[in-house]
């Protein structure tokens, strides 16, 4: 501010104009305000490197400062700049890329940087930067240093993966730390060709953990890989690895293909890029199944193979013919190719969503609840199964079975696959024979079978009540029904009580419990059922009370009048089945109906006796 005044008074020592000296004075003042302005914009210090004159002379009012104002303007100007190096030392430090921004702004366009005393590489300001861009730095590289790191990054993730095909693996629990330490946080995966259902980082984890252990100690052998050409700041490989599966004895060949992107602040890991997106092929992922994805290419060729004969006597759609037709149940024919003793069953149990061993009367058991809960959907009872055959030689088959079914009256169709492993059996004593060596029944991964079979429990209740009714010969008496009852108990009712009458145990034969009543009704249908849905809620618990009601038309006086009947059942969960069992049992008294008026909520569905007739 000194300089405007001293310019001032020489301007007007030279001239006796007044007219000049206006003008002198006008344009003084438009400098003041111009120098008021940029103190507004920009009040911060400024940098003392190199000064310009062009900016109205600075150089002149700088070099009128005493050497006291010169040695504060130098100490912190260079307090300045060594805080801006000392930020920009470390991408982890909180204003890295403020003192990057700032170093950025002071350099001056011819400024040079020699690095370690090599005056022959001096740098330019843009080199400089690059120093400090770890980015820009690796663009710099030569392309034998490029190809360097991405072989030694692509080794180091290949390890990794080779480490996690089994978790039997010495270095299984460390390559699942270090891979996740590497993923990208918009990782993608994609598992056989699913692009509809890629998963996340997360999932991608849960994935490999599923597959780990299923397989055996991966072999010692040479790694195959392929690393494709791609730009500096992407690293693009595939290999594949092959794994014995520990319950079938099948050797699976896993493929990966791996993208990766640029990513120096990996390189603590040993590796300069990070995971963007892994494709993953040879172990596939269906309806909660993991399978190989091979198959026989040639059916006619397939159906003609001795050993596929054998399989498909287990599984084909004549072997798939119902013990009752008309009860459309899912088939039990081909639990006899369990062989005591040699045949091992598998169950999948939540949440922990593994396969745990079942005994051969367990796995039957589980079975035969699964058939009650599970049925085909209408009208395709014949093709309601599939197989998809992985592995084939003389003496043994690898399959799929795989079920379409839907659980009470929901009409969401899942599918069930059923892996299975036909073996051939030479018995000194029983001679050649075929059996089912192996069978899995997986999880699905977002299926909780509790709550699933607590929202369905009552309407399969029903309805198998339903269907019970309606098979009955002519005429109904109302007090048969209640048979239905038993297949929903575990070894029979604990408890029953009918109405208003005391609680009756059950060592008395069920249908001797409604003979008091049927001289004071004469029932004569049961016309409509309605099932109470208002008590369903997750998590499903371990007991609980479900309902339906019942309208019924009795005779009295030879007068038609209509009946309701609330039914009542305690329910407890069996884990080891996967079924709610029925414990207790009660029918409530006939509530006699008028002009036919139900209950608000209540909408009652017609039983149908002409759709098995």
């Amino acid at each position: 501010m000194l300089l405007r005044p001293a310019l001032l008074l020489c301007f007007i020592s030279l001239s006796g104009s007044s007219k000049l000296h206006e003008i002198v004075k006008n344009v003084g003042k438009r400098f003041e305000d111009n120098m008021n302005l940029l103190g507004y914009a920009d009040p911060g210090p400024r940098s003392t490197f190199k000064i310009d004159p062009r900016s109205y002379n600075i150089k002149c009012a700088y070099d009128r400062k005493t050497d006291d104002e010169v040695r504060k303007l130098k100490l912190n100007s260079a307090l300045r700049t060594l805080s801006a190096f000392y930020d920009s030392a470390s991408s982890e430090n909180k204003n890295y890329e403020d003192s990057i921004t700032w170093l950025w702004a002071v350099m001056d366009p011819d400024m040079t940087a020699v690095i370690c005393d090599k005056e022959n590489k001096t740098l330019n300001a843009l080199y400089g930067e690059c120093l400090y861009n770890a980015k820009c730095s690796f663009g710099r590289k030569t392309e034998d240093e490029v190809r360097k790191i991405k072989l030694n990054s692509a080794l180091r993730t290949l390890s990794a993966f080779y480490d996690l095909a089994s978790s039997e693996n010495k270095n299984y629990e460390a390559a699942m730390t270090w891979l996740w330490a590497v993923m990208d946080p918009d990782m993608t995966a994609v598992i056989c060709d699913q692009a509809n259902k890629t998963l996340n980082a997360y999932q991608y984890m849960k994935y490999l953990r599923e597959t780990g252990v299923r397989f055996e100690k991966t072999p010692r052998v040479s790694w195959k890989y392929q690393i494709e050409t791609t730009s500096r700041y992407e690293l693009k490989f595939g290999t594949m690895i092959f794994q014995l599966d520990k319950k079938f004895n099948l050797t699976a060949q896993i493929h990966y293909v791996i993208t990766m992107r640029l990513n120096p602040d990996k390189e603590k890991y040993g590796t300069f890029f990070s995971i963007q997106k892994v494709e993953t092929g040879g172990v596939c992922r269906h309806h909660g199944a993991l399978y190989y994805d091979v198959h026989v290419d040639d059916l006619e060729e397939f159906k003609n193979h001795p050993t596929a004969r054998t399989l498909l006597g287990f599984f084909t759609p004549l072997s798939y013919q119902f013990t009752d037709p008309e009860q459309k149940r899912i088939p039990e024919f081909w639990l006899k190719g369990l062989e005591k003793d040699k045949s091992e069953m598998y169950v999948c149990v939540d949440p922990t969503k593994d396969s745990v061993k079942y005994t051969e009367e367990q796995f039957k058991s589980w079975y035969h609840r699964f058939g009650i809960m599970w049925h085909a959907e209408k009208d395709k009872e014949e093709d309601f199964a599939s197989i998809s055959v992985q592995k084939i030689e003389d003496n043994k088959i690898i399959a799929i079975v795989t079920m379409k079914l839907r659980m009470g009256i929901n009409p969401k169709v899942m599918d069930w696959n059923f892996r299975v492993a036909g073996a051939k059996s030479s018995d000194v004593d029983n001679g050649t024979r075929w059996y089912l060596d192996r069978v899995e029944v997986p999880c699905h991964p977002d299926y909780s079978a509790k709550d699933e079979a607590f929202r369905s429990i009552a309407d399969v209740i029903a309805t198998t009540f339903v269907e019970d009714l309606v098979d009955l010969p002519d005429p109904t008496q109302w007090y048969s029904t209640v048979a239905f009852v038993k297949r929903f108990t575990d070894q029979g009712l604990k408890e029953f009580k009918y109405c208003d009458a005391e609680k009756v145990k059950t060592d008395i034969p069920l249908l001797d419990k409604f003979i008091f009543d049927r001289n004071v009704l004469k029932i004569i249908k049961y016309t409509k059922y309605w099932v109470d849905h208002s008590g369903f809620y997750a998590p499903a618990p371990d007991s609980e009370t479900v309902r339906f009601k019942t309208i019924s038309v009795a005779q009295r006086g030879g007068v038609d009048i209509e009946y309701e009947n609330e039914w009542k059942f305690e329910i407890k969960w069996h884990d080891m089945d996967k079924f709610f069992y029925v414990e207790t049992m009660e029918i409530g008294c006939h509530n006699k109906i008028v002009d036919g008026k139900y209950g608000d909520g209540v909408e009652y569905q017609e039983i149908d006796y002409f759709a098995k007739k």
